[in-house]
């Protein structure tokens, strides 16, 4: 007889709610169930499902060349944490919450990171989030790289 304890029950019903919402985007990876990807693979946002405390996500993004045009990190409200992004040895990115570039919306924490716009590759991006602290909920990172827009001289 197998017998399911709390923390099991607690990934069985995570993993279930990301199934049941992301029922229309494409088929997820098992281990990667606490993610939830919102348009193509390229597409400039993803989703995750964040447990209650301190938790760490790895994922990864493949993204074309250009710049990075927004770079923003959504959190539930009262979440304490930072993201890093690196693509190879090249560049790196990060955003934490303990910094005044965060503004609280509803019950969100909106964080968003000016960068400079240095051209980068085409390639794979790999994040790590580290939360320390705070409720659980759904978190999106908007990660868009780009061509910067034209702009006029005086």
């Amino acid at each position: 007889m197998n017998v399911l304890g709390p923390r099991n029950v607690s990934t069985v019903l995570a993993i279930t709610l990301a199934l049941l919402t992301a029922a229309a985007a494409p088929a997820q990876p098992a281990e990667h169930a606490d993610q939830l990807q919102r348009g193509d693979r390229h597409g400039p946002t993803h989703e995750l499902l964040l447990t209650d405390g301190a938790q760490e996500l790895r994922f990864s993004l493949r993204r074309p060349a250009g710049v990075v045009l927004t770079f923003r990190l959504t959190l539930p409200k009262g979440t304490r944490a930072y993201l890093t992004g690196r693509i190879g040895g090249i560049a790196g990115v990060m955003i934490s919450t303990d910094r005044d570039s965060c503004t609280t919306i509803g019950r969100k924490l909106v964080c968003e990171q000016q960068v400079e716009w240095c051209p980068l590759p085409h390639g794979t991006w790999g994040f790590r989030l580290h939360k320390l602290d705070g409720p659980a909920g759904r978190a999106s990172l908007v990660f868009r790289i780009g061509t910067p827009p034209h702009r006029t001289h005086a």
